[in-house]
C-alpha cells in the first residue's frame, strides 16, 4: 500500500440527475475530532491513484461532554474498485474511542461500511463503530474493539438494495449468497474473500495520519461483532502466549450472533517457544466465540508448541478453542 495522504472529503449533496443517489465534492479536511455529520455517503480514495486516510476519534463539547466523532447518513466506502487502466486506490480508516462503558461509538454510519471488490483497504479499529451493515471484501481489518449494527438498521445482502433478509435461508458455507436472520441475531457483516482479520495487540500501528491519537495497545486484542457474521474465504490471524497483566492470554474474535466460516483460514501464532514453562497440558485458549458457528474452516495453521506438547483445535457449536495436549 502507498503511504496515505491527508483525507479529502466533503458533505455529500443530492444529484439532480440521479434521484436518491449522493455524490461528493472534494474539499480539504483533516483528522476528525468532534461532532461532524455528513448528510449523504462518503468515499475514501474516490479518484484514480489516490491513497487516502480518515481518522475518527471522540471529541468533547463544552456543556455536552463526550460526543460521537463522525456520523454519516449514508454509506462509508473504503477505496475504489481498480480498473485495468489504473492502479488500485487504498482506503485507510482509523477509529479510536467508545470501546467501553457508556461511551457511544466514535463512528456511526446509517448505511454500510464497505470496501468495493478488489479494492485494497486498511481498517484499524481501536474502539467501536456502528453501521447498518459491514461489507469488507479485501484488505485488512486490524483491531481491538467492537463493530455493531446501527440501532434500527435492517441487514441486507451487499447487492440486494433494500431487500429484507430471508429467515428461511439454510446455514451453509456459501451463505453470503443469501442474507439471513438466524436465531442469535441478524447477519450484519460480510467478510471476504480476500480480507485479513487480525486482533490488534502490542504490534506497531500501521501508517496512519493520526497514530498519536490511538490509545496504548494491550498485549492481546479482541474484535467483537455485535451481529451475525458471514465469512467467505477470509483469513483470521490470532496469537496465544503467556498471560498479560489484564488476565488475557490470547487474541479473540467474538460474534454475538451466527458465525458462518465459509471456508476461511485460521492462522495461530504462539510466544510459548520462548517461555515453555508457561505452557502445560490441559491449558486452553478460546480463540473464536459465537452464538452459533456454521460451516467449516478450509484449513487451520497451528503453531509449534514446546517439546513434549502439541496443540489441537477443538470446536463446539459456539466456540473454537486451542487446547494443549501431551505429545
Amino acid at each position: 500500500m502507498n503511504p496515505p495522504r491527508n483525507f479529502r472529503a466533503s458533505q455529500s449533496k443530492r444529484s439532480s440527475d440521479s434521484p436518491g443517489q449522493s455524490t461528493a465534492t472534494a474539499a480539504p479536511a483533516h483528522a476528525v475530532a468532534g461532532s461532524l455529520a455528513i448528510d449523504g455517503s462518503l468515499t475514501i480514495a474516490r479518484n484514480e491513484g489516490e491513497s487516502e486516510s480518515l481518522s475518527v476519534t471522540h471529541g468533547f463539547e463544552p456543556g455536552s461532554g463526550l460526543v460521537t466523532g463522525l456520523r454519516i447518513h449514508g454509506d462509508l466506502i473504503l477505496g475504489r474498485t481498480p480498473s485495468p487502466e489504473s492502479a488500485s486506490a487504498c482506503g485507510f480508516l482509523t477509529v479510536a474511542g467508545g470501546a467501553s462503558g457508556s461511551a457511544p461509538p466514535a463512528l456511526v454510519v446509517d448505511g454500510a461500511i464497505q470496501s468495493p471488490p478488489r479494492a485494497s483497504m486498511l481498517f484499524v479499529l481501536r474502539g467501536s463503530a456502528s453501521a447498518g451493515m459491514i461489507a469488507l471484501w479485501s484488505g485488512h481489518l486490524l483491531g481491538d474493539g467492537r463493530l455493531s449494527l446501527h440501532e434500527g438498521s435492517c441487514s441486507v445482502r451487499p447487492d440486494a438494495g433494500a431487500r429484507k433478509p430471508s429467515a428461511s435461508a439454510s446455514c451453509t458455507s456459501d451463505s453470503l449468497a443469501s442474507a439471513i436472520s438466524h436465531g442469535a441475531g441478524a447477519i450484519g457483516a460480510f467478510l471476504g474473500p480476500n480480507l485479513l482479520l487480525e486482533a490488534y495487540g502490542c504490534d506497531a500501528v500501521p501508517p496512519s495520519n493520526a497514530n498519536r491519537r490511538l490509545p496504548h495497545a494491550a498485549e492481546y486484542g479482541a474484535i467483537e461483532f455485535g451481529m451475525g457474521v458471514v465469512m467467505r474465504r477470509s483469513t483470521i490471524r490470532l496469537r496465544v502466549g503467556p498471560r498479560a497483566r489484564d488476565g488475557r492470554a490470547n487474541d479473540r474474535v467474538v460474534c454475538h450472533g451466527t458465525l458462518h466460516l465459509g471456508g476461511s483460514r485460521l492462522t495461530v501464532s504462539s510466544a510459548f517457544l520462548q517461555l515453555p514453562i508457561e505452557l502445560a497440558a490441559g491449558d486452553a485458549f478460546v480463540l473464536i466465540e459465537a452464538g452459533s458457528i456454521c460451516g467449516e474452516l478450509e484449513r487451520a495453521d497451528l503453531p509449534a508448541p514446546p517439546k513434549g506438547l502439541r496443540f489441537a483445535l477443538e470446536r463446539t457449536n459456539t466456540a473454537i478453542t486451542l487446547r494443549v495436549r501431551t505429545a
